[in-house]
């Protein structure tokens, strides 16, 4: 809820995972999938549903380029209002035995007062997620396939080329071998790259001219891949 009215609430991005989001009045959740108190996992969104997303890794060292597939809903009533978050088990990546133990804290910023709250005092650790029944993790695939389109001005060139246009594309792959490797590998038109990597480490297939976003693994240690169609979802009115 908020004492506040609408009109007072900050709430003008809609671009995914842009820093100006940090500027709006927002709702944060962030896992520790594997308990460890070093890596974990953040989504939040703002009163007009948009989204962001970033992994971290030992402590810190946040990856925004992590772009998982998740999904969210917001509302209004009279005193505030709400939010509502599909995360995908899939999207995540954690142990496959038991007991599962999730780290979670949870954030809303006001923005008009400059006031963060959370679920836990910092720095102290984040709470604790008990109770949960994921589906088994297995070795996750992703593929990504996508199209880069331009146009070229060159005075100097023998034709001259003014806005002459272009295209390419290729398809980005990325499998869990082990739990602990994971490869990604990129196809275009003109060349093929693999690269093997820890399955914690934002690692990826890249050249000059190809795209800079890459698939990346959850961060974390012994990482894998989540099987199953499975949502956890969570449903909060931030206070």
């Amino acid at each position: 809820w908020d004492s506040a009215p609408e009109s007072q609430w900050v709430a003008n991005e809609m671009r995914r995972d842009t820093n100006q989001l940090r500027q709006n009045d927002t709702f944060a959740v962030l896992f520790d999938t594997f308990y460890d108190r070093r890596n974990g996992v953040l989504f939040y969104t703002n009163p007009l549903g948009a989204r962001a997303d970033a992994q971290f890794t030992n402590e810190g060292n946040p990856n925004s380029d992590w772009n998982p597939v998740w999904d969210v809903r917001t509302g209004r009533f009279d005193g505030g209002w709400t939010v509502e978050m599909e995360i995908p088990f899939k999207t995540l990546r954690y142990r496959s035995e038991p007991p599962h133990i999730w780290g979670v804290q949870l954030r809303r910023a006001i923005r008009r007062k400059n006031e963060w709250a959370y679920l836990t005092p910092l720095p102290v650790a984040a709470g604790s997620l008990v109770g949960l029944e994921p589906p088994s993790a297995g070795r996750n695939l992703e593929i990504k396939p996508y199209v880069i389109g331009g146009l070229t001005t060159d005075m100097a060139a023998t034709p001259v080329k003014i806005d002459e246009p272009s295209v390419d594309g290729g398809v980005d792959l990325k499998y869990g071998i082990t739990r602990r490797t994971a490869t990604a590998s990129r196809w275009i038109t003109w060349w093929w790259r693999t690269t093997f990597c820890p399955r914690w480490a934002s690692c990826g297939a890249t050249t000059s001219g190809a795209p800079s976003r890459r698939l990346t693994s959850a961060p974390g240690r012994n990482r894998s891949g989540a099987s199953g169609s499975s949502a956890w979802r969570a449903v909060s009115t931030p206070s």
